[in-house]
């Protein structure tokens, strides 16, 4: 996959390649930072990690300023994660700028109006 393939041998599109880290934050709230692309090929492997990531947590911080693309099924992670924690009575926020692919994904599907979306922590 040189510079003159940019998509892959054959022009065949490259996976999409993301990243989960978890780390511990002030006042006991757990922040996940999602990086990188999430789409088909890899939203299934992402929402795996992101919840075990968050198992047993009481208070959860979803960063999404790392995401460079986020399709449908991307989404789709989001809107299940929001769901299924809200249903818990987990306290969770999403982290995603104004303007960002992320934000206005958040804002179309209206989880912003079913979790508080805030621009950064701090």
């Amino acid at each position: 996959m040189g510079a003159s393939d940019p998509n892959g041998i054959g022009g065949a599109p490259r996976p999409a390649t993301a990243s989960v880290r978890a780390t511990p934050a002030d006042g006991g709230r757990l922040v996940v930072a999602v990086s990188g692309e999430v789409d088909l090929s890899n939203a299934h492997e992402v929402e795996g990690q992101v919840a075990e990531a968050i198992a047993g947590a009481a208070a959860v911080a979803i960063d999404l300023n790392g995401v460079t693309y986020l399709d449908s099924r991307g989404l789709q992670l989001l809107l299940r994660l929001a769901e299924r924690h809200l249903h818990r009575s987990l306290d969770l926020v999403i982290v995603a700028a104004p303007r960002s692919i992320a934000y206005e994904l958040l804002q179309v599907a209206g989880i912003v109006e079913a979790v508080p979306v805030v621009p950064g922590l701090g």
